[in-house]
């Protein structure tokens, strides 16, 4: 009996062995970059964590909901405290630069005691995602990753899928895609978009992977590449061949392990090839981009953000408790053409000598921010240069206040777009610029009869009710040009607005004759 009993705890201490260390990090929790212990993956490991966190923010990557993410500082680091109960056979895992940080190199160590350790690998991080892995079949060992030099400032990375397999034992097999969606924007019908990368990891397959396009626009969309048992990258293109939203799945299978990435994309004209639709059209427009979260892309309500070329789009920033739109090809790779378009505009209704927008620059050194009005004739986009900015004054830092531009689109009419394109090179002109305060004013409130403009509204700061001194036929709009609501009052008398969002809004009118306007705070 006591063999029997012998015999089943060797079997299952083995098959305890043999499970493979895995981490994802959706289970942990750690927002602080100080120092401490956590125990992390399946079966729990206990591993220091110093100058890192769990990151879920928008910048962070990660193939799930949350990843790893190393600061960058000199003391970055992610340490095994113990070794791995039946050693470590191979070890894997995926990384990718934060945001748009610049990197440094880390190094992957191996160590039987904690005290000495080997150098196995030094990874750098980039906008693509990439794979680690190295076969170490070491009976006694745990692993750390470490930065090598790090400064002060912030050069982020995240990784994440953490898989070490057993010392001599086989893991289950495991076939995972990052990402798992694509989302190619729009493409001009006809026309090759540039190729995204997916990384395709496997852990203890036995079989190559192979990979297939399938669904309603499968033939839209292409991958290529070589994949092997760990993996490899898939380039995907999408190639439109007519107008509209288009989706397929890219399926990558090994035996019994599948994986797949939803591709999406939307087909444009060729004459149109950001999508622009001028069918609704704001009588004006005010954006500071103080409604956008800091550090994550900008998108305004109703703006179009794309990379004709590069990498990046346009990025909201904060800083001394303002807001602002930013781009910049430094630390990127090749060259960048990245669009911020407005809403459309009904030019008719603007003060067309008073179109102004604040910029700011940073490190100048050749990089431009050109402007442009758009408008769509026929459904052709037609782009007229009306300002291009190169600027040579804060070649050594940040300008330490925004200018501010003015614009006369005297000549054009009907609906249009104002457009916000930098030019750069990662390799050479990199120049940051950052823009805000966009305002394209109605002519609504263009009187200057200050004495009617204060008998129009009597309290500027609004709770329920908006109290009114003349006669008026009153709109009143959003700070995007929206009309939210209408109508005829009475000297002396009230509009209730308690139902309108707490924010800035403009109240228009006629009074005896003369268009006023007047800027409300609603609480």
């Amino acid at each position: 009996m006591k063999k029997i009993y012998l015999l089943l705890l060797i079997v299952f201490t083995t098959l305890g062995f043999a499970q493979t260390y895995t981490a994802d990090f959706e289970a942990e929790t750690k927002s602080s970059y100080a120092s401490a212990d956590l125990d992390i993956g399946t079966p729990a490991i206990n591993w220091n964590l110093t100058e890192t966190v769990i990151g879920n923010l928008s910048n962070d990557w990660f193939n799930g909901t949350k990843s790893l993410r190393f600061r960058g500082y000199a003391a970055s680091a992610a340490t095994m405290n113990a070794n791995k109960a039946g050693g470590i056979g191979t070890i894997s895992f995926s990384y990718r630069q934060y945001g748009t940080d610049s990197q440094l190199p880390y190094n992957v160590d191996w160590s039987s005691n904690g005290t000495t350790w080997t150098t196995i690998g030094t990874i750098t991080a980039t906008a693509t995602v990439q794979l680690f892995s190295f076969s170490l079949n070491q009976a006694n060992a745990r692993i750390r990753i470490v930065a090598v030099g790090g400064a002060s400032s912030n050069q982020r990375m995240n990784i994440d899928d953490i898989s070490i397999t057993n010392n001599g034992a086989v893991g289950s097999p495991t076939l995972a895609a990052n990402p798992t969606s694509v989302d190619f924007g729009n493409q001009a019908t006809s026309t090759a978009s540039a190729a995204t990368s997916v990384s395709v990891i496997g852990s203890s397959l036995t079989v190559v992977p192979t990979y297939a396009i399938s669904g309603t626009n499968a033939s839209m969309f292409s991958a290529t590449g070589t994949l092997t048992v760990s993996g490899g990258t898939l380039n995907v293109n999408f190639t439109p061949t007519s107008i509209g939203a288009k989706t397929a799945t890219l399926t990558i299978t090994s035996g019994a392990n599948t994986s797949t990435v939803s591709l999406s994309g939307n087909g444009v004209s060729a004459g149109n090839p950001y999508g622009l639709n001028d069918g609704a059209p704001l009588n004006m427009l005010m954006e500071n981009f103080e409604s956008g979260t800091a550090n994550t892309t900008a998108n305004p309500t109703g703006w179009i953000n794309v990379a004709e070329n590069g990498n990046r789009t346009w990025d909201t920033k904060a800083f001394g408790g303002n807001q602002y739109a930013q781009m910049s090809a430094f630390s990127g790779s090749g060259v960048y053409k990245v669009l911020l378009i407005s809403p459309a505009v009904n030019l008719n209704n603007i003060n067309k000598t008073n179109v102004t927008f604040d910029w700011n620059s940073g490190f100048a050194n050749g990089a431009t921010l050109d402007v442009y009005v758009i408008k769509l004739v026929g459904g052709v986009m037609q782009k007229t240069l009306l300002q291009s900015i190169n600027d040579t004054t804060n070649s050594s830092g940040y300008g330490t206040t925004f200018n501010t531009v003015t614009l006369n689109l005297s000549a054009y009419s009907g609906t249009g777009f104002l457009a916000f394109e930098y030019n750069g090179d990662a390799a050479s002109t990199t120049t940051t610029y950052q823009i805000d305060n966009v305002n394209m004013p109605t002519t609504l409130g263009v009187s200057d009869l200050q004495n009617i403009k204060n008998t129009f509204v009597k309290n500027t700061s609004v709770t329920n009710e908006i109290n009114f001194g003349a006669k008026a036929n009153v709109k009143i709009f959003s700070m995007n040009g929206q009309l939210v609501k209408s109508a005829n009052v009475s000297e002396t008398k009230s509009l209730e607005v308690s139902n309108l969002a707490s924010g800035m809004y403009i109240v228009t009118g006629i009074v005896n004759g003369e268009a006023v306007s007047t800027k409300i705070l609603k609480k």
